[in-house]
């Protein structure tokens, strides 16, 4: 009887210890993906205004946000020579 007691004890402790893993890695989780849902969101709204602003021609939108995004983003930004020897079809 004493050893059937102390197992249910055991067994118990255990649980609660799992519980407690259990709530920490969630919580590690939930941070991690909302670290990369906020990221993934400025970068695209990034790109979205990079693109807006190539379109209407606006310089403004870039000193707006050259202050507020990292300056790597915007070396995307920079066009590329064009070294192919045809000119004529767009390149993608």
């Amino acid at each position: 009887m004493r050893c059937a007691i102390i197992e249910a004890e055991t067994r118990e402790e255990v649980m609660r210890e799992m519980e407690t893993r259990m709530k920490k890695m969630e919580e590690i989780y939930t941070r991690r993906s909302m670290k990369e849902v906020r990221w993934i969101a400025l970068v695209s709204r990034t790109i979205l205004e990079t693109v807006i602003g190539s379109l209407v021609g606006a310089e403004r939108t870039e000193d707006r946000c050259k202050d507020r995004y990292a300056p790597s983003i915007w070396a995307v930004r920079e066009p590329r020579e064009n070294t192919s020897p045809q000119t004529s079809s767009p390149s993608f």
